[in-house]
């Protein structure tokens, strides 16, 4: 297939196990390379193993061309172009409202349970991926609270725990070293609609933080979900 296209959009995850053979068959084939990933273990071993042997190979692997994390990095793009002098910093805040109840992919849930897991390998991967350091900035970004309340939205906040931070810093790591342009410090978060949802948010997490790091915890997270995804699924084709 790869040898017959020019572009393979490839939306089958987790990509931490699915992702590098599609990677691995594009260049060798001879096409481009899209995903929807949100996973930065992925992306970032990705550009690591393979960014040489793509541009041998006269292709492009794009990453995260979905909601991750296309509205955080275009979005920093259109605030780059629009305003008149150098951004120092920027604040991004994902605000959503739900009418009928909030639905996640399985395999979303999959690679965030994987990407928590195996979290402290960004560490050494960074490290080799990038052996020097960015320009440390004169004007730090002061950086919020677990929560906080932000004046814009008027909504308590807590930290986006996806990838946008890691896609934009990318980006910003690009431009300084390729087009010596100053690097922008970005932190995104997600606006909670009242106290009840930010308690269950933070009550979730604390859970899916300790079951994350164990097999079995890992494991029963995502048959939960999925159980709770298929009944959902059927009441709502009964409904129908």
């Amino acid at each position: 297939m790869t040898k017959q296209a020019k572009i393979v959009l490839n939306c089958v995850g987790p990509y931490r196990f699915h992702g590098e053979r599609v990677v691995k068959a594009c260049i060798e084939g001879g096409a481009s390379h899209l995903d929807i990933s949100g996973e930065p273990q992925y992306l970032e071993r990705m550009q690591l193993m393979y960014n040489n042997k793509a541009k041998e190979a006269g292709v492009y692997i794009i990453g995260t061309c979905g909601f991750d994390s296309i509205p955080a990095e275009m979005g920093v793009v259109f605030a780059q172009k629009k305003f008149q002098g150098e951004i120092n910093s920027i604040e991004a805040y994902l605000d959503f409202e739900a009418k009928e109840g909030i639905a996640i992919n399985v395999t979303t849930l999959e690679s965030a349970v994987y990407g928590f897991a195996h979290a402290d390998e960004l560490k050494s991967l960074r490290k080799s991926l990038y052996p020097e350091p960015l320009p440390k900035p004169k004007y730090r970004l002061n950086k919020r609270g677990a929560v906080h309340k932000n004046e814009v939205v008027n909504k308590y906040c807590v930290p986006f725990m996806g990838s946008d931070k890691s896609v934009v810093n990318r980006t910003q790591r690009y431009n300084y070293e390729h087009n010596k342009q100053r690097p922008i410090q970005f932190d995104p978060y997600i606006a909670c609609s009242g106290i009840l949802q930010l308690i269950g948010m933070m009550v979730f997490g604390i859970i899916f933080a300790v079951l994350s790091k164990f097999s079995f915890g890992q494991s029963l997270l995502i048959k939960l979900w999925t159980e709770s995804s298929d009944q959902g699924r059927d009441c709502h084709n009964t409904a129908l």
